[in-house]
């Protein structure tokens, strides 16, 4: 059981979707990143609750790695800090493999250099990724509730 303490409100987009996750620095950016990318099903404002410690974000993206075929890690970071996100794309790398976590930073170096970058080697990634993990099953939600269901 995960502790409640690290549980995020994590949005989920519902079936039929691929088996990512993003985690985005403003929502209109992760709103644009998920219309375009079919292949993420789950989504997470990293600036919803600025409270949050580091440790929480990397510790319940940690718990949950086997579930999320990429992690997608983007942000804008005029007003923002991007410590956070930096982390969070440096935990996901070692702990998911560099090759199934894509970054974009907008104004700071976070990854892929322009959205239509980071768009195309998402998609490239989730080819590969469906052969990777291509059991043909239906990713679960995580039991401790900490994802939102859109289709409700």
């Amino acid at each position: 059981m995960i502790s409640p303490e690290i549980a995020l409100p994590v949005v989920d987009y519902g079936a039929g979707r691929g088996a990512g996750l993003l985690l985005a620095s403003g929502c209109g950016l992760m709103l644009g990143l998920m219309d375009s990318l079919p292949c993420l099903r789950w989504c997470y404002d990293l600036d919803t609750d600025r409270r949050r410690r580091q440790y929480d974000v990397e510790a319940w993206l940690v718990l949950h790695r086997r579930r999320w075929s990429q992690v997608v890690v983007a942000g804008w970071y005029t007003l923002d800090d991007p410590r956070l996100s930096r982390a969070v794309l440096a935990t996901a790398s070692e702990f998911l493999g560099p090759e199934r976590v894509f970054g974009y930073g907008g104004d700071v170096a976070l990854g892929y250099a322009t959205l239509s970058a980071l768009i195309a080697a998402v998609s490239a990634g989730a080819r590969r990724a469906r052969v990777l993990v291509g059991d043909g099953e239906e990713p679960e939600p995580p039991a401790d509730g900490s994802l939102l269901d859109l289709a409700r």
